[in-house]
């Protein structure tokens, strides 16, 4: 998947690296789980070992934004809460139980945006929305795209998800429209300080109807909407759930 055009097309454009990893397992997948965080601890590895490797030291701390499908979705979920200060993003395709367990500090404040198939597995939506609804009720920065057409297939998720990464990439960076200079500065501990979200501004989309309008236009019920985050992404959110 890191080979993929368009991947590596956004990648370009924002100036981030793209990196794809791979577990394998028998049933019943238990590195989905990830109970003692061992996956979440082989992704850190993987970025150092990189940053040896490379020559480049300020790699073993880099942010990451993560994009999985199903048990990619779940090994994301997990590193979520695993390290919430670490991660720009999150872009979820048909994961069995949304972003998944408790909220550690510092997770409601990484925008995730969740693609959910309504023909999925019934149970697996049920979880997903669940757990989905409840960070929303925490006015987190999450965007629901529960879509009726669909199971558990990629679809056409992707056409959402990619622009998503790519404004928050580009707004919790600080990136300039070309993607050369950054605003962000490194803590103490070597980690990116990352822009917090307000979901006081954007766009609102009506979960029914799909229509979508910026916050301040938006006529129907704001409690019920769901929230944008700017035009290019709720006109994508339209795109994918019509």
């Amino acid at each position: 998947m890191a080979n993929d055009v368009s991947w590596q097309a956004l990648g370009q454009e924002i100036r981030f690296a793209v990196v794809g990893c791979q577990y394998a397992d028998g049933e019943p997948f238990p590195y989905q789980n990830d109970p003692g965080n061992s996956v979440s601890k082989s992704i850190e590895a993987a970025a150092e070992k990189l940053a040896e490797l490379s020559g480049k030291a300020e790699l073993a701390k880099v942010p990451f934004a993560f994009w999985g499908h199903s048990a990619g979705s779940n090994v994301s979920a997990n590193f979520c809460n695993y390290d919430p200060d670490r991660v720009v993003a999150f872009g979820s395709s048909k994961g069995t139980g949304g972003p998944g367990g408790t909220m550690p500090r510092g997770k409601e404040e990484i925008p995730m945006l969740f693609a959910i198939g309504k023909n999925d597995k019934a149970e697996w939506v049920k979880a997903s929305l669940t757990s989905v609804e409840a960070g929303r009720s925490e006015k987190a920065p999450w965007v629901l795209a529960l879509n009726i057409k669909e199971g558990h297939e990629l679809g056409g998720s992707l056409n959402l998800i990619r622009p998503f990464l790519k404004w928050a990439i580009r707004l919790r960076l600080g990136l300039s429209e070309d993607g050369k200079t950054s605003s962000a500065s490194v803590s103490g501990s070597g980690k990116v300080k990352l822009e917090k979200v307000s979901i006081k501004e954007g766009w609102l989309g009506d979960p029914e109807s799909y229509e979508i309008a910026s916050a301040e236009n938006y006529s129907g019920k704001k409690k019920d909407a769901i929230w944008l985050p700017d035009e290019e992404v709720a006109k994508a959110w339209q795109g994918y759930l019509k």
